[in-house]
């Protein structure tokens, strides 16, 4: 009798179909190897984390400079890189021409105040004692603050030497020595700045025609001063 009931309900459990998954299963609840219950991840879960990473990535994409991918297809919606190129050799221009000019203007200045060899020799080095300081820092500077900041900031400082130089050569030797290598100090920022403003505006495919272009500007600059 025992065995019979026994085969009895084993033909009924084989019998009741499928079993039905329990409410702890329709929630979401699996059991893994060690009989402890995990918590599958809900779609909610998922999407907030599609959504955190998304936004992670576009707070990246947003701080990094607007044509700084080597992508063409990025860069060729605007044209705004041409106008950047243009300015970064005007102002090359403007940097060579003042440099080179105190060649012209040295002759007459040494003649009028009675200067020598060896003055015209210190008035025409002393823009190297300043030239020779700023180019690694301005490159320096040109990676953490930009190159429009820095470049901006050393054509202000060589202008006002500009501007300040006819004064200082009427008022003594020293001065106008001081003045040329304040010019120089201005003028050492404009080439790192260069690179870096042609690294961040313009694509990878076109950056040596347009580090030629700025470069031809530079050159240009000793053409007009002399």
């Amino acid at each position: 009798g025992g065995c019979i009931s026994r085969i009895r309900s084993g033909r009924t459990a084989t019998s009741a179909g499928p079993v039905r998954p329990t409410r702890r299963a329709r929630r979401g609840v699996v059991p893994d190897s060690s009989s402890t219950w995990i918590p599958r991840a809900s779609k909610t879960t998922t999407r907030r984390a599609d959504i955190k990473r998304s936004s992670v990535r576009a707070a990246a994409s947003s701080s990094a400079p607007a044509l700084a991918a080597d992508d063409p297809e990025a860069t060729r919606e605007t044209g705004y890189r041409f106008v950047v190129v243009a300015l970064i050799a005007l102002a090359l221009l403007l940097c060579n021409a003042d440099r080179v000019i105190m060649s012209v203007a040295g002759v007459p200045l040494a003649q009028a105040h009675g200067w020598g060899e060896r003055a015209i020799g210190l008035v025409q080095s002393s823009f190297l004692w300043g030239y020779m300081l700023t180019p690694l820092l301005g490159g320096v500077l040109a990676d953490r603050y930009g190159g429009k900041a820095v470049l901006g900031g050393g054509i202000l400082v060589w202008s006002l030497a500009t501007m300040a130089t006819p004064f200082a050569a009427a008022t003594s030797l020293p001065l106008l020595l001081l003045t040329r290598a304040v010019m120089g100090l201005g003028e050492g920022v404009a080439l790192p700045c260069m690179n870096n403003l042609t690294a961040r505006w313009v694509p990878k495919a076109e950056r040596s025609r347009a580090v030629a272009a700025c470069m031809g500007g530079f050159q240009s600059g000793s053409m007009v001063g002399l």
